[in-house]
């Protein structure tokens, strides 16, 4: 390339590490930029669904356009608020959009339809920033009054009034927790409050000018945040301490987001550039330039392979995050693993996404199979029958599918749950499916030919979890109504009710004999029941977040529990020494998934560990 005359030519995927470049002529060279969309006016805020499969774009003319991101068309546009769209969120759902407006208004929209839902009032100037908890079941708001405000993401029923900021508020955002708040202001400082009393925590101070934007990492250690002193800052988001300083020629920043990995943060600034960072050391990465105005917004794809910016130049642009020098590599489907299951036999990997798609592996080589295409929103389990020849899944798009495991071709579509499937097993015989649903219910189906069968109807809230006992005579499910139930599984006739978690139940196994079940709850305990009585058995605590997962080795002398604490714990269960038998660190990443992976020994403080192939490896991250 010696010579070569690449004036404002964009280099998007292009391994220049060994080009020679010499006498080139590069005046006006841009990396790593994809095409850009022209709007009518203004771009202010924008945001990807969790799915990736749209993003959601506010203009300072009041109205909302969302794209399909496969083709970058507009699908529809949200009409309603009379000022500018200063910031769009969507829930963690991926089913409703909120936005906030200088029309001093928060509204919701069905993120599918593009139908308007609720007003919520309350403020009484701009609303400058919205964000969905993680549970999605609340919404906070930030405004020019100097407030930042809950509100009931279903009902849009006000909660607190967080006050305490001498000036507007620009930004908010929640820990991935759910359980902490961060505000940035006018005032130059960030505020950390309790989620869910509205509690003032901790001030953040070394700003000396305006706060525009904060984030938390993924992880939720640490915090982010944007100043017109032209500098990123890093917080410990526990004890407030600052950790890093990011300065460079940016100019005044006006938005900061981490990319799903955690490992790089992205800054948007009036200097009409986006800035990339290394989160972990501060090192400042190459400058994406090409806005020819402010930059407003900044946004991660969810696989963290693209970001969207958008400017006052009425563009927004589309950025590759590693700007053209890294070596493209094939992988297998894109999208957030909800998840992870393997064959009886060992042999297959069955994943499931955010991207609507079941993904087949080969466990022993990691290569990919099959994508199983049909449901139209997350698929949030997916298991493989006892014979290995079929997959049974269940999506936010209300529906049970089955497939052929070993060809991926689509077998009957099971219809009649009115929200999302949380949760699928097969009998041990293979011949019923179990399938429950934040609709309150666990239906039962047949597993040749989809036929329904018993509604079992008992629980109050969405029920997460469901299995079938090792014996096929019973069937217990978890529920956000804080119990487990059990039911006949051959006539859904309801059983007993278990009743002694104080928060929503996350998993339920059975033990290898039938006899003993266990639970895992957001109460951040595993609770250990009798099958046949009811009766309420040891408490194991140590877990210091949400237990997401709980099941038992195959002997039934362990239990194994992850949480969003980040571990993994092992426990003994014998009758004489229920006790922690190890634990396993993660890596800044919630351990949720372990019903899926069988524990192959009983070594009392040994876990052993496979290395991930990389397409799983990368799928998984």
């Amino acid at each position: 390339m010696q010579g070569a005359d690449l004036q404002n030519v964009i280099l998007r995927n292009v391994w220049l590490r060994q080009a020679n470049l010499s006498n080139a002529q590069m005046s006006g060279v841009r990396f790593g930029e994809w095409p850009y969309l022209k709007e009518d006016s203004r771009v202010a805020s924008c945001a990807y669904s969790p799915s990736g499969s749209t993003c959601a774009v506010g203009l300072s003319d009041g109205t909302i356009g969302v794209y399909d991101t496969s083709t970058w068309l507009r699908i529809y546009t949200l009409l309603g608020h009379t000022g500018e769209v200063a910031s769009v969120a969507f829930s963690p759902s991926g089913h409703q959009v909120a936005s906030g407006s200088e029309d001093s208004t928060v509204r919701l929209w069905d993120a599918h339809t593009g139908a308007p839902g609720l007003i919520l009032n309350g403020h009484i100037s701009m609303v400058t920033s919205v964000a969905y908890s993680p549970s999605g079941h609340q919404i906070a708001s930030g405004g020019h009054d100097r407030t930042a405000r809950l509100w009931d993401a279903q009902t849009g029923t006000p909660g607190p009034i967080m006050s305490g900021h001498t000036d507007p508020v620009w930004s908010v955002a929640y820990s991935p927790s759910g359980r902490q708040i961060a505000s940035g202001s006018v005032d130059k400082r960030v505020r950390l409050w309790d989620a869910d009393t509205g509690a003032a925590g901790p001030i953040l101070n070394g700003h000396t000018g305006p706060v525009t934007c904060v984030a938390y990492s993924p992880s939720g250690y640490h915090i982010a945040s944007g100043s017109h002193d032209g500098t990123v800052r890093l917080w410990d988001a526990q004890t407030g301490a600052s950790d890093h300083v990011l300065s460079g020629k940016s100019g005044m920043i006006t938005s900061v987001t981490y990319s799903p990995s955690g490992h790089q943060i992205a800054s948007g600034s009036v200097d009409k550039t986006v800035h990339l960072w290394d989160a972990q050391t501060g090192a400042a990465s190459p400058v994406l330039s090409g806005h020819n105005g402010t930059v407003t917004t900044v946004a991660y794809s969810p696989s963290g392979r693209q970001i969207a910016s958008g400017s006052r130049d009425e563009t927004l642009r589309l950025w590759d995050p590693l700007t053209g020098a890294s070596d493209p590599v094939s992988r297998g489907r894109a999208g957030l693993v909800q998840s992870v299951t393997y064959s009886l036999s060992g042999n297959q990997i069955a994943s499931g996404s955010v991207d609507s798609t079941v993904q087949l592996w080969d466990a022993q080589t990691g290569a990919p199979g099959p994508i199983l295409s049909g449901h139209t929103d997350w698929v949030r389990s997916a298991t493989y029958s006892p014979s290995n020849r079929q997959i049974v899944s269940g999506s936010d798009d209300n529906t049970v599918r089955l497939w052929d495991a070993q060809t991926g071709v689509p077998g009957p579509v099971l219809s009649g749950h009115t929200n999302c499937v949380t949760s699928v097993a097969y009998s041990p015989s293979g011949h019923q499916i179990a399938s429950g649903s934040e609709d309150a219910t666990v239906r039962l189906w047949d597993a040749q030919t989809g036929a329904a069968g018993p509604i079992l109807g008992s629980h109050t809230r969405s029920v997460q979890s469901v299995t079938y006992s090792p014996n096929g005579r019973q069937i217990a499910s978890g529920s956000d109504d804080k119990t487990v139930r059990l039911w006949d599984a051959q006539t859904g006739t309801p059983g007993l009710i278990l009743s002694g978690h104080t928060g929503w139940v996350r998993s339920v196994a059975y033990s290898p004999n039938s006899l003993q079940i266990v639970s895992g709850s957001k109460d951040k305990t595993v609770r250990l029941w009798d099958a046949q009585t009811g009766a309420p058995g040891i408490i194991l605590t140590g877990h210091t977040d949400e237990v997401r997962s709980a099941t038992y080795s195959p002997s039934g002398h362990q239990i194994a529990s992850g949480s969003e604490d980040n571990t993994v714990r092992l426990w003994g269960v014998d009758s004489e020494r229920n006790k922690l038998l190890s634990e396993v660190l993660g890596d800044n990443a919630r351990a949720e998934l372990l019903d899926c992976f069988p524990i192959a020994s009983d070594n009392d403080s040994e876990l052993p560990t496979t290395p991930l192939f990389p397409e799983t490896k990368a799928a998984l991250e």
